[in-house]
């Protein structure tokens, strides 16, 4: 099922390290491209869902970025 795909999706991205997370983030971007012309340029509805998910997973990963960077500048003083 579909929740279901998306909780391994989650759990593998918790193991990943910063540097791997930024890439994530950076492959999201890309991957909602298309949905972005589509809702924008098309008016279609749907990928505009599909692009406002995709910028809160978006916000959630850099939340996570930002914390792990604080941590290791702290952890370097």
């Amino acid at each position: 099922p579909y929740w279901l795909k998306n909780k391994i999706k989650h759990i593998i991205y918790l193991t990943q390290n910063t540097m791997e997370k930024f890439k994530a983030a950076k492959d999201l971007i890309d991957a909602i491209e298309k949905d972005m012309f589509s809702f924008y340029e098309k008016g279609n509805k749907a990928a505009g869902t599909r692009v406002r998910n995709a910028m809160q997973q978006l916000k959630v990963m850099a939340t996570d970025i930002r914390k792990e960077i604080t941590e290791k500048k702290s952890n370097q003083q």
